[in-house]
């Protein structure tokens, strides 16, 4: 039996639980270190991105309905890596022009100017801007009609079609 490295394993787990509570005190989020393909900056433009495409009216917007979290999810997920620095230029690009054109970045101009913006792009000769523009647009508005609020309150989505009853009576 290897009753020696089982005890060894215990002792370690024990002292890696003692020292547990001093290394997770005082911990904040902004000290984690970020995991994800995207920065969080990025993932916050692509948000912004998702609430200009479908903004907020009397209805959720994309960003309420949790656009934004699709999409990060799928573009990280489900997309080779040159879509993703794809993405990831288009994002710089258009950071880049806000501060240009407004001097401020895209997170902080208003609404019109940001859709100023993703019409430029749109419209753009640089195919692989236009192909940016294009990619985060259907996603945002597949995001959107496919989440749950737009589903169940547009669609009259039900769970369950039909229903089932289990004891009836049957005349016969």
């Amino acid at each position: 039996m290897k009753r020696r490295a089982i005890l060894q394993n215990i002792i370690l787990a024990t002292g890696s639980l003692v020292t547990l509570p001093a290394w997770t005190d005082g911990w904040e989020i902004k000290n984690l270190r970020y995991t994800g393909w995207f920065t969080p900056d990025e993932t916050n433009l692509i948000g912004a991105i998702s609430s200009t495409i479908i903004p907020d009216g009397k209805d959720p917007g994309a960003l309420k309905v949790g656009v934004h979290k699709f999409l990060i999810s799928l573009f990280e997920d489900c997309y080779y890596e040159d879509i993703k620095k794809n993405i990831r230029s288009g994002l710089i690009h258009l950071d880049n022009a806000a501060k240009d054109l407004y001097g401020k970045s895209f997170l902080d101009i208003a609404q019109k100017e940001k859709e100023n913006l993703l019409l430029l792009m749109a419209s753009s000769p640089d195919k692989s801007l236009k192909d940016f523009f294009s990619l985060l647009k259907s996603e945002t508005i597949r995001g959107y009609t496919t989440s749950k609020e737009v589903i169940v309150k547009y669609f009259s989505y039900k769970v369950v079609p039909g229903y089932w009853y289990g004891c009836v009576n049957v005349n016969g």
